[in-house]
């Protein structure tokens, strides 16, 4: 029987950081919470990422969220999951977005030939090759480092992340 895939979220610092509950079960999420001195998610992002590489559980697959950002459905990490396990040549994806106002809900489609400032799920195989650091914590700049490494985007064109405003 195979091993299951295991996937670590990590989540910008937010005053009410929070996912939606999901329905897969291997599933890690590791929280900037600020306290006294919060880290810069740029700093957070690359030390638990580094963090992470380096614990004996290993993790297949890493996710990238802005703290005002959540999955927008129960079953998004299994999607990315089945995804990922589908197209073995897919190394670094995105989705589109659903932007959430106080008074209504829309949809942002994205350009899958654009790298945009949006999060990000990759495999652990790209990790060497992400740079938080190079950045100002843009998501942009981290997903340039790894398309200047070689690695291609790949566009899921279905809003998975909800993102609050």
């Amino acid at each position: 029987m195979p091993e299951p895939t295991k996937v670590a979220v990590f989540v910008g610092l937010s005053a009410a950081p929070r996912l939606l509950e999901q329905d897969y079960e291997h599933l890690l999420v590791e929280y900037n919470m600020g306290g006294l001195e919060p880290s810069p998610d740029p700093v957070f992002y690359a030390n638990s990422l580094q963090e992470y590489l380096n614990k004996e559980e290993k993790f297949d697959i890493y996710g990238f969220l802005y703290g005002d950002q959540r999955l927008s459905s129960p079953s998004v990490i299994s999607d990315m999951v089945s995804y990922f396990e589908r197209h073995e040549e897919v190394s670094v994806t995105f989705s589109d977005l659903i932007m959430q106002y106080p008074e209504f809900s829309e949809t942002r489609y994205l350009h899958s030939e654009e790298v945009e400032n949006v999060p990000f799920f990759m495999r652990a195989a790209c990790a060497e090759h992400l740079s938080f650091a190079a950045n100002e914590g843009s998501f942009h700049d981290a997903m340039n480092s790894l398309v200047s490494a070689g690695y291609p985007l790949y566009h899921i064109a279905e809003p998975l992340i909800l993102e609050v405003k």
